[in-house]
């Protein structure tokens, strides 16, 4: 690894422009990075409670009940490790296909408040029946070991799904939002609150499941209904966000127009359409599933690529990175 490592190492310093990327020393300042208009900033609160809501019960108590012997699984720690490991793909994947595979079918390209509302809503249900299983049902007060570990493994990878959709145009979203010269302060100042966020889950998680209860089965279940408070105070945020565009659509039987009037999004510093570097004949339609350039000759120097697409690409191997 450290001999790749070098490889790109020489590959760099050799072979980029020392130009690229640099922008004057006094475009970058402290109050710059940390402003952010009403759309980030409502995206960013939700996403901290959304990250948190996943990682109050994943990040510690759910490993530890594995491998608890008196209440938990009596899992060895290679097994606990392949389980995460097979979350973690099926996460991954899920992310990365979710725009191609599942959003833009249901009509949810390009994302907007209506989607992420709709998968947080989604959430619900999941981590209610998750919680409310595991504190009242027999199979968890009479330690049936099979029963439990078909539960954990179902239910962990059905939340781990709608998860990775809400994750996605989670990603997709700060992006649309971001002006396209300051889309790296941007977007970092929202996955510097994504880590936030993990951090008040994993800390909050395992205070929880070490002191509610001695019955770890009961501290398990005290981390998903907090799991569930945290759910609404994300939905709360998003709900909050300025961003009607396109209505909300759930297949072609499901669709909620927005007056003209009602549309209305908050981008970082205007309209990415209207960014600097941005060609003239872009327009936005409203209802279509992307933006495209207006009937005229392109240059033949480079392939046309739609917004949108980048915006996916680049949303896709941003969300990636942070989880």
């Amino acid at each position: 690894m450290v001999g790749i490592v070098l490889v790109v190492a020489v590959i760099v310093w050799f072979g980029l422009d020392w130009e690229t990327g640099r922008i004057p020393h006094d475009y970058v300042t402290l109050k710059r990075m940390l402003t952010v208009n009403h759309n980030v900033g409502f995206l960013c609160l939700a996403r901290i409670f959304l990250f948190g809501t996943r990682d109050l019960w994943l990040e510690v108590p759910i490993l530890y009940f594995l491998q608890n012997q008196k209440y938990g699984f009596s899992w060895p720690d290679y097994a606990v490790g392949l389980f995460v490991g097979l979350y973690t793909v099926q996460y991954g994947q899920v992310q990365s296909w979710a725009p191609q595979y599942l959003l833009r079918p249901l009509g949810q390209m390009p994302s907007n408040r209506y989607t992420l509302l709709f998968w947080n809503i989604l959430l619900f249900p999941v981590v209610i029946f998750m919680a409310a299983f595991l504190q009242w049902s027999p199979t968890f007060a009479n330690h049936d070991v099979n029963g439990m570990i078909g539960f954990v493994i179902v239910m962990v990878f059905v939340y781990s799904f709608v998860f990775a959709v809400n994750s996605s145009a989670h990603s997709y979203m700060i992006v649309k939002y971001t002006a396209g010269d300051k889309v790296a302060m941007t977007v970092g100042f929202y996955y510097m609150t994504n880590a936030i966020g993990r951090f008040i889950g994993t800390f909050f998680g395992g205070l929880l499941y070490t002191y509610v209860s001695s019955d770890r089965v009961k501290s398990l279940a005290a981390c998903f209904w907090t799991s569930v408070g945290f759910i609404v105070v994300a939905e709360i945020f998003t709900y909050f966000l300025h961003d009607n565009e396109g209505g909300f659509r759930c297949g072609p039987c499901l669709a909620y127009a927005v007056n003209a009037d009602d549309q209305e999004t908050d981008l970082d510093q205007g309209d990415l359409s209207k960014t600097k570097g941005a060609p003239e004949e872009q327009v936005m339609d409203p209802v279509g599933d992307f933006r495209v350039l207006q009937e005229k000759p392109l240059p033949d120097t480079a392939p046309f690529e739609t917004e949108e697409s980048h915006l996916s690409s680049v949303a896709s191997s941003a969300s990636r990175e942070a989880a």
